[in-house]
């Protein structure tokens, strides 16, 4: 394959913080591979499929909370009528 079909994986140590961002979205693989990448700049390998986990549940359960607290709250409607 051609490096136009494998481009290199961005340096993500290299970047400038909004930049990240920019480029890892909400993509948990790429917050996994930055984070690892990170970790092994410290001296420390993590499984990255394991990341990938973790950062998926987190980005998911970040847009619930989100997405709850933009609901409007719901009360429970009893009818008077029914019970006399």
């Amino acid at each position: 394959m051609t490096d136009q079909q494998n481009p290199p994986e961005p340096d993500y140590t290299a970047m400038q913080p909004g930049h990240m961002l920019d480029a890892l979205r909400d993509d948990a693989s790429l917050w996994a591979k930055a984070f690892c990448q990170h970790a092994r700049n410290l001296g420390q390998e993590i499984d990255e499929g394991w990341m990938i986990g973790w950062f998926a549940n987190a980005i998911e359960t970040s847009w619930a909370h989100r997405v709850r607290r933009a609901e409007p709250e719901t009360r429970p409607v009893i009818d008077p009528e029914a019970f006399p």
